[in-house]
């Protein structure tokens, strides 16, 4: 229930999904820490659960002391997820994960998974009956690191566009209203920095034109320096 990009996948989904077609169940851990691996994940946002919860989704807190951080599957220690889920209760589950073998996915081998894939490890089991990979140079890495590509699809992110209101952060960044703004937001994490946003960007800055970085690495501060030097 973090705020994370892939987790808000996943609840978009979840959120989207009709509930007079769909009853949906959404589990999700608390947040906690890493063993052997210096990853912190972002905590669990109320808000968030919040969100989720008002749209008619059944949210499950899933208690577990720790995770193993250096090695696939990634177990879970001391959980009680199998307390709370049986995959024979469901007729389809679906993932929001880098799409290496993972768990409790792992352990999951009856009931049908649509997987989103948010990185481009590639695994393929019987019952992952769908990938959903969210371009074609993703898509291709996928495969060739082990995904099928008969399952594969490739769907843009999905996003819940919220109601507009009006926000004082222009004025605060003082940003000229007839200004176009482009962005995004990323955990301030190194190891996820990508420099082709803002080299896209470079092409057509102008006085007109902003890019907003919300989070981030220090290597965007970094070449956003040199752009802005250039």
């Amino acid at each position: 229930m973090a705020a994370g990009g892939t987790e808000k996948y996943l609840q978009t989904i979840a959120m989207l999904l009709p509930k007079d077609k769909f009853e949906v169940d959404f589990f999700y851990t608390v947040d906690a820490p890493f063993i052997r691996s210096s990853f912190i994940h972002p905590p669990n946002d109320p808000r968030r659960r919040e969100l989720v919860e008002a749209s008619g989704v059944n949210v499950i807190e899933v208690h577990v002391d720790a995770k193993i951080g250096d090695k696939e599957p990634y177990d879970w220690v001391n959980t009680n997820l199998w307390d709370y889920f049986n995959e024979s209760n469901y007729d389809f589950i679906v993932s929001a994960r880098g799409g290496y073998p993972e768990y409790p996915f792992n352990l999951i081998n009856d009931t049908k998974i649509i997987d989103t894939i948010h990185s481009f490890t590639g695994e393929d089991k019987p019952n992952i009956c769908q990938a959903i990979l969210l371009c074609n140079w993703q898509r291709d890495k996928w495969v060739e690191s082990g995904g099928n590509s008969k399952k594969a699809v490739v769907i843009p992110t999905v996003v819940k566009v919220p109601a507009k209101k009006s926000s004082k952060l222009r004025g605060k960044l003082e940003i000229p209203e007839d200004a176009f703004v482009y962005g995004f937001h990323q955990g301030n994490r190194e190891e996820i920095f990508s420099p082709v946003s803002l080299q896209a960007y470079n092409h057509i800055k102008h006085s007109k034109n902003y890019f907003l970085i919300m989070g981030g690495a220090h290597q965007h501060r970094q070449l956003a320096s040199q752009i802005d030097s250039s």
